[in-house]
């Protein structure tokens, strides 16, 4: 008898990739700012079956990659693809890092990651890196910030070929010094007497040699030139808080440019817009005048603006102008202050003095062919009355115009017109 039975043929293993990097780190070591370093990175396969490289990616737009063309992203068994990696060390100086990733089909290491360092190192060093920025100084002074150049090594040293200033009306001196054990340029600025006043903007630039090498470098220098009197500040902007009518925003302060110098006489101080200033009556040899500034006693809801001319007997700045820029709070309380209504539906709306006071109501507007409003209360004397008025929407409602504004006039200084938006429901 014969019997029968089933063989099993079991098929051979798959073979796996396996994406490996051929170093554990990428260190472009030490690169003079501006240049571009190049190296590669190793990327194998140890496995048994190919693998592709999908996506190559930096933390940091200084490290450069690009993506493997189609014909060799994908790794053979055996075979190393060398990605290749660029370093920019533009606007970059100091130790830096940054992590690459590496991403692939492989199902045991789908990233593959690596640490990438560099020390960037300038040929010349400029400070502050930014410039010469001042406050104010007085035509014919020295500012009070200078300039150093200095080697990016300090082993180094370093020669001064030229330096130029683009305004002849600011003078450079220069000095090579050694601090420590470096070795520095530095530059010093005097204002020239008939410079004029304001805000005074220029570049310096400077030629150098470093270890054999010549560098140019341009800093920008900016402040304020003023005369034989100081008004600050030179704005007043305060737009967080909410000031009520007529109160103190903040002061003006008036003074001799140089100290010991002859404090200049306060003639005067004119405000416009919605402010006020009141000069500070000030003792007999005092060495500042002060202007305090106040909210208007008439200043509307919300951002409001102004500015106060002070007036001095300076030579060289009689009139000197302050812009100004504050919020004022609510003179008027309206609950609600937005409607939203159903046609024929009435709504109250109830007002009554952001300043504590009384409050009467003038007059109301409104559109009549979408609503219709009256005075209900036309007077608030205290605290547990207020004045109110009524709000109804036409019915029905004209579906081309739902929304409106019902315009309430009241006598409460800051409070001549509240506006109420009204946005009807159809």
């Amino acid at each position: 008898m014969l019997s029968s039975f089933v063989v099993l043929l079991s098929s051979p293993a798959l073979g796996a990739p396996k994406a490996v990097l051929g170093i554990e780190k990428l260190d472009f070591g030490t690169v003079l700012r501006g240049d571009t370093a190049e190296k590669t990175i190793p990327i194998r396969n140890d496995g048994d079956a190919a693998y592709t490289i999908t996506k190559v990616n930096s933390s940091c737009p200084c490290v450069i990659l690009e993506m493997p063309p189609a014909e060799l992203a994908m790794i053979a068994p055996g075979a190393t693809y060398n990605l290749p990696v660029r370093y920019d060390s533009k606007d970059r100086i100091g130790p830096q890092g940054a992590v690459i990733a590496i991403m692939t089909d492989d199902p045991a290491n789908p990233a593959l990651t690596l640490d990438v360092t560099a020390f960037v190192e300038s040929l010349v060093v400029v400070r502050p890196p930014n410039g010469v920025v001042w406050g104010y100084v007085p035509r014919g002074d020295t500012i009070n910030k200078k300039l150093e150049i200095s080697p990016g090594n300090s082993k180094n040293d370093i020669e001064l070929i030229e330096i130029t200033v683009s305004n002849p009306g600011v003078r450079v001196e220069t000095e090579k010094i050694t601090r420590g054990d470096e070795r520095l340029i530095v530059a010093t600025f005097t204002v020239a007497p008939e410079v004029p006043l304001g805000i005074l903007e220029l570049e310096v630039e400077a030629r150098v040699r470093v270890a054999g090498e010549e560098a140019q470098i341009i800093a920008p220098l900016r402040g304020e030139i003023i005369g034989d009197v100081l008004v600050t500040p030179p704005a007043i902007i305060s737009p967080k808080t909410a000031y009520t009518l007529g109160q103190r925003i903040s002061e003006i302060t008036v003074a001799p440019s140089e100290s010991g110098a002859r404090l200049p006489k306060l003639l005067g101080a004119m405000a416009i817009g919605a402010v006020k200033a009141i000069i500070v009556p000030t003792a007999e040899g005092a060495a500042v005048h002060k202007i305090a500034i106040h909210a208007g006693d008439n200043a509307g809801e919300g951002p409001q603006s102004g500015a106060v001319y002070v007036m001095t007997d300076s030579a060289d700045q009689p009139v000197t102008v302050i812009p100004i820029y504050f919020r004022m709070a609510a003179s008027v309380i309206a609950e609600p202050a937005i409607l939203t209504i159903k046609p024929g539906e009435t709504r109250t709306v109830k007002f009554s003095s952001g300043l504590g006071g009384p409050l009467k109501i003038t007059n109301i507007g409104f559109e009549q062919d979408i609503l219709t409003a009256a005075v209900t209360q036309s007077e608030a004397n205290d605290a547990n009355i207020s004045a109110s008025v009524t709000v109804t929407a036409q019915s029905p409602a004209n579906p081309d115009r739902l929304t409106s504004i019902v315009v309430v006039e009241t006598d409460v200084p800051g409070g001549a017109r509240v506006y109420i938006p009204v946005a009807v429901q159809p």
